[in-house]
């Protein structure tokens, strides 16, 4: 539904007059310059310094990627001519142009979901606020900036700031629930947004109530999940894998033995993007053993109660997609094999199979995760997260004193 400049929503009279003043909007010819009518005349009479200095933008004709400012501007006025589609400056995103009417862009912005404010009477307000999908320039305003610079009479508002938006979600639902947290958000450019909230401490585990801080030190404990399930996303981008149609056993060391039973039918349709959900039916916590490689191999060998796949820990059958299953920390675990066998690695017969495919598993979220960070960031070593079995016996070190007070 639209949506008027102060957020309240145009009644039909008002949104009659805005489509009609966008109709007259695509009337006003752009330049005085000849326009032609065929596609073959538009190319044929298209300035020779066009034809020299720019290429066709993805092999699209009357579409052009320029590699100079003048070329660029040579092509745009072109395109306000009404003879070329498209034109683009090599290396600025900013600088792109897209032959359209007012009404066309109105259409396709809506699309993209950027949100409409109209001033009724002035064609110069008319103006889009597009979202900032990629920390840079978005897609959606991309296209709102080449319909701008082609002449629509439409405007573009800079993109909303996607950090401070981010961390206010994140702040609205998690303010009230946990004790306490604390997080940084950084993007491609350098900028950041951190925040905390809360308490890292509570009596009785200190005196006195201590304050959550963007510097305190706590157990990472299973918010390394999250940490795995971004390295697993973007090794399946990297080689090209569909997150929801993997199979676990495509991709689990050879010796391990898939069992020939109803069971094993089932496991062979177990995919990532379940375990990942912990939707998978795996219920090997309740084999209350540490979860070790020889473990993770009896796990998939035994099948732990995997006829439970897509249910929640009471057997109770999910609902919708959305839906969480049941809780194990195997799922997450048997990344630690699979992982490294999808980037490729092979096992020397010289090496341990539980410490040969943890390194290499390491070594990849070393590189993968943390280094695209931060230069300091590292799992253990820099001090910023410490695991389970910390030896720090200091408040804020120890995992059983940072899990009861901050879980």
């Amino acid at each position: 539904m639209a949506r008027g400049h102060r957020g309240g929503v145009r009644t039909p009279r008002q949104y009659f007059f805005f489509m009609l003043i966008l109709s007259i909007v695509q009337l006003v010819p752009a330049a005085h310059g000849k326009t032609y009518g065929t596609k073959e005349e538009k190319i044929a009479n298209q300035p020779p310094a066009l034809k020299t200095s720019c290429k066709n933008f993805l092999g699209r004709p009357l579409q052009s990627l320029c590699e100079t400012d003048a070329a660029y501007n040579l092509c745009l006025a072109y395109l306000k001519e009404g003879n070329w589609d498209y034109c683009v400056r090599s290396g600025s995103p900013e600088k792109v142009a897209k032959r359209g009417t007012a009404p066309q862009a109105h259409e396709e912005l809506t699309k993209l979901h950027c949100t409409s404010f109209v001033k009724i009477g002035k064609v110069s307000a008319y103006s889009y606020s597009c979202p900032d999908t990629d920390f840079l320039l978005s897609t959606a305003h991309i296209t709102c900036l080449a319909y701008q610079n082609g002449g629509s009479g439409i405007a573009c508002l800079p993109p909303p700031d996607l950090l401070t938006t981010m961390a206010d979600k994140i702040d609205a639902n998690l303010q009230g629930f946990p004790v306490g947290y604390a997080y940084v958000i950084r993007n491609k450019a350098g900028k950041s947004v951190a925040r905390a909230w809360g308490l890292a401490r509570k009596p009785p585990d200190t005196p006195a109530p201590v304050p959550m801080d963007v510097n305190t030190h706590f157990s990472i404990a299973s918010v390394s999940k999250n940490i795995t399930a971004a390295a697993l996303l973007r090794l399946m981008h990297e080689k090209g894998v569909n997150s929801k149609t993997a199979r676990l056993v495509d991709y689990v060391p050879k010796e391990w033995v898939v069992p020939p039973s109803a069971k094993g039918a089932v496991l062979g349709t177990v995919t990532l993007y379940s375990m990942l959900k912990h939707r998978s039916g795996f219920r090997c916590n309740n084999m209350k053993v540490e979860v070790t490689y020889d473990n993770l191999k009896v796990c998939f060998e035994r099948s732990i109660a995997l006829l439970d796949q897509g249910s929640d820990c009471n057997g109770q059958k999910l609902t919708t997609e959305d839906s969480i299953g049941c809780y194990d920390n195997f799922n997450y675990a048997f990344m630690r094999v699979v992982i490294p066998i999808m980037k490729g690695y092979t096992l020397p017969k010289s090496l341990d199979a539980s410490s040969g495919y943890a390194k290499q598993y390491m070594a990849y979220v070393q590189e993968n995760v943390f280094n695209r960070m931060d230069k300091h960031a590292s799992p253990l070593s820099s001090g910023a997260i410490v695991g389970y079995m910390s030896t720090n016996k200091e408040l804020g070190h120890d995992a059983s004193d940072t899990g009861r007070s901050v879980a």
